[in-house]
């Protein structure tokens, strides 16, 4: 794993007010009872697209794709049982902070031992208040960081519905590509089998396009670079 990676790991996954939490109910002080409800309603409540969501279902239907079953229940259960469900925030003070979204290995890949390679078909959504919002790329990072560096990732795929272009947006900034499309392989809400796309952004590839994107948003990026060639160094070092 590269130096970026290490320096965000040191930093708690946070960059200014925006952080990743992993979700642990056993923390009721970050994650009071009925967390996986609020997470359920605040997608549920989103922005949607009428012709996929025709029962008010929000970005339900776009976030879990191919699923039929998206009820409470179903949803809540699904989220329970997935390692290394993130919370994507906004610090809003020094002891309060609003969720912004969330993301999760929806399939892992490969064997899970130290010595295997790993990969895994990541799932997120964003909830609509915060669309266009610069939070939203800066937690894209910070999530695809800890992907990489807690689980040990050499590789994040994604699946999408092919008409997703909000997705395909994001994606393609962060330094994802497009490996193909496979018609009629995920069914809709209108029970259609429709066109996905499967995509990939590879460990290596992820960190300059990461470092590059950061020194955007920071300004010069003197700060980000140097603090991660200063973590590369001690790496090195300890090594």
């Amino acid at each position: 794993m590269g130096q970026l990676l290490d320096l965000l790991k040191s930093e708690g996954y946070r960059l200014g007010n925006n952080q990743v939490l992993l979700y642990d109910r056993k923390r009721p002080d970050l994650f009071p009872d009925g967390y996986l409800t609020k997470l359920y309603q605040l997608t549920k409540q989103s922005s949607r697209r009428p012709e996929r969501s025709p029962s008010s279902l929000g970005t339900l239907p776009t976030l879990f794709c191919g699923m039929q079953n998206l009820d409470h229940d179903s949803i809540t259960t699904y989220l329970s049982s997935r390692a290394g469900l993130l919370i994507l925030v906004r610090w809003t003070s020094p002891s309060t902070f609003v969720p912004i979204g969330f993301a999760f290995p929806s399939t892992l890949i490969g064997t899970m031992s130290k010595s295997g390679e790993k990969a895994i078909f990541g799932a997120y959504g964003f909830f609509s208040p915060w669309w266009g919002k610069p939070d939203i790329l800066v937690l894209t990072i910070l999530g695809l960081a800890y992907f990489y560096r807690e689980f040990g990732l050499i590789a994040v795929h994604g699946l999408r519905y092919a008409d997703n272009d909000r997705t395909a947006r994001l994606m393609a900034q962060v330094g994802f590509r497009d490996d193909g499309t496979i018609p009629r392989y995920m069914c809709d809400q209108r029970g259609k089998l429709v066109d996905a796309v499967v995509s990939t952004l590879e460990v290596e590839e992820f960190e300059p396009r990461a470092l590059k994107l950061l020194e955007g948003i920071v300004g010069d990026g003197e700060g980000i670079k140097q603090q991660s060639q200063s973590a590369d160094s001690k790496r090195d070092v300890s090594e």
